[in-house]
């Protein structure tokens, strides 16, 4: 970091080439997932809350889900069971190809089949699922209903048993209390589960949004963080153990506050730093605090809280020689930098 002169000095320090922003990320949760859809004969059935055809609904509700999905950094497939098939096998997930998966699936529905478990799909796909990249997740659309196969809410247990690090979430078509139940069952076994209603999703796109942002991750918007305001420790420097705003600190983050008056999307994080005078744990809570006191500050004057973000370092980063009284004071600072 540069060294300041005494005076009041302040430099705009490039983080990054002009005009370009930090790329788009998601809040990625999870590396691997796979939908998983009850293809057995009740799912031709209707769905009592809205009257349509349950494979028909879960197929609706597939496509939404797939839109949002952010990004497509993901080890994915879509597997069905009762019977067993698999429209799209394991590998690196494509939104058009999966999309072309679930368009095949009302069409393809055949009603003269047998009842399976939930738990019945699950334990089919148990050798598959052990080479999923972690975090995963198993997205699965079941009505709950239970003829033969395998015990649901016991398969679910061997599911969290053999496979560490992947969580099941579970779209409920449910019509009837004892498939209610059932599923109520499979979804209480590990707090990692997102459940929802078929018929909530139905009725609202932000209850989708929710869904996807709860299971794979809300996208995080990118973020340009385009220039460093350093400002000249004999403006900026705080007395020795001190978290106090004197007045001539005040004009200095006056300047700051001129700049976030200008421009209503401009942010600013605010960075404490002490002198290595100290327990370095106490210094980063003291470093905090004048970071704190900055922001209280500048909250008092008009800005919004959700505006600046603060944070404390401690004695690390030092600016000048913590082995002369005048570096030490240099090295008590706060610095701030804008992004949007």
């Amino acid at each position: 970091m540069k060294k300041l002169s005494c005076a009041f000095i302040v430099s705009l320090l490039a983080l990054c080439l002009a005009g370009t922003a930090f790329a788009a990320a998601p809040g990625q949760k999870i590396k691997s997932f796979d939908l998983l859809v009850d293809y057995s004969m009740s799912m031709g059935w209707k769905y009592k809350k809205t009257g349509n055809q349950r494979i028909a609904l879960a197929q609706e509700l597939l496509t939404k889900i797939n839109a949002l999905i952010p990004g497509e950094d993901y080890t994915a497939g879509m597997h069905l069971f009762a019977p067993k098939l698999a429209p799209r096998e394991f590998g690196a997930y494509g939104r058009a190809d999966m999309q072309q998966a679930i368009d095949a699936l009302a069409a393809n529905y055949v009603r003269d089949r047998s009842v399976l478990s939930a738990g019945t799909g699950l334990d089919g796909l148990g050798s598959q699922y052990a080479d999923l990249p972690r975090d995963g997740a198993v997205v699965l659309f079941t009505d709950g209903a239970y003829g033969q196969g395998r015990n649901s809410i016991n398969e679910t247990r061997v599911f969290y048993q053999t496979q560490p690090g992947m969580c099941l979430h579970i779209v409920s078509f449910a019509n009837e209390p004892e498939e209610k139940a059932i599923v109520d069952g499979m979804a209480a076994v590990n707090p990692c589960t997102v459940y929802v209603e078929a018929a909530d999703l139905l009725a609202s796109d932000e209850a989708v949004q929710d869904f996807v942002d709860r299971v794979w991750g809300a996208p995080v918007a990118p973020q340009k963080e385009y220039q460093k305001v350093v400002m000249s420790a004999n403006d900026v420097h705080f007395a020795f153990d001190s978290a106090q705003i004197h007045e001539s600190q005040m004009k200095v983050a006056d300047t700051i506050l001129a700049d976030l008056q200008q421009d209503d999307d401009l942010k600013v994080r605010i960075d404490g730093y002490t002198c290595n005078v100290g327990a370095p744990a106490y210094n980063v809570g003291l470093s905090q605090r004048r970071a704190d006191a900055v922001k209280s500050y500048m909250v008092s004057k008009g800005i919004a809280s959700s505006r600046i973000i603060t944070q404390g370092h401690g004695e690390v980063e030092p600016i000048a020689d913590n082995s002369t009284l005048v570096g030490r004071k240099m090295n008590r600072r706060v610095e701030f930098t804008f992004f949007k």
